[in-house]
């Protein structure tokens, strides 16, 4: 990966590519460096027995970059507008709505999972509660310390809580339950406040 030279400045520092175990994420200012690195990538990849999946191999560029088209061993790629590299969606617009949205669903997927012990009244609130923090919170706010918190997107968390939370109580909103009600009920941690 030494031999890979273009990449995008950032303070002052060129970085080209980013990499996880079998994941990797190759930077550069136009479609032409990235279709050189990505050729470098594929060489040395190959010369040690690895072979690139054209197939999962996708590309992606800003509001800022120029257009143009990626091919890897003549096939080209799909330009996509985002991605998930390491649990976290990456948009070309960097709107981090799509993965707030995508987080609300992860949470809503832990919460049906476990649906069985958090809406069971058999176990103590104490515990569910501590299931729902662990688990449903946890699948919910992933990597949110690095999103830009706007009143619109604690509202949408916070009402998907609240649904949460009143499954859990076995209540509806005609029941006129009000939220500070509904958490003194479940004492589960307010995502608000987490994020």
């Amino acid at each position: 990966m030494d031999r890979i030279q273009s990449g995008i400045n950032i303070d002052g520092e060129r970085l080209s590519h980013l990499l996880f175990a079998d994941d990797c994420v190759l930077l550069a200012t136009n479609p032409k460096d990235l279709q050189s690195d990505l050729k470098q990538l594929s060489t040395i990849s190959k010369k040690i027995g690895l072979e690139m999946n054209t197939g999962k191999t996708k590309w992606m560029r800003n509001s800022f970059g120029i257009e143009g088209i990626v091919c890897l061993d003549d096939v080209e790629l799909e330009l996509v507008k985002d991605y998930v590299y390491l649990g976290r969606q990456m948009e070309s617009n960097n709107c981090p709505d799509g993965e707030r949205d995508r987080r609300r669903r992860a949470g809503w997927i832990a919460f049906g999972r476990h649906k069985s012990v958090l809406t069971d009244r058999t176990p103590s609130m104490k515990l569910r509660a501590s299931i729902f923090n662990t688990i449903v919170l946890a699948a919910m706010l992933y990597a949110c310390e690095i999103w830009a918190t706007t009143k619109v997107a604690e509202e949408k968390f916070a009402t998907t809580q609240k649904a949460m939370e009143r499954q859990m109580c076995g209540v509806t909103q005609k029941e006129g339950i009000k939220n500070d009600g509904l958490r003194r009920m479940t004492g589960v941690k307010d995502e608000v406040t987490e994020m």
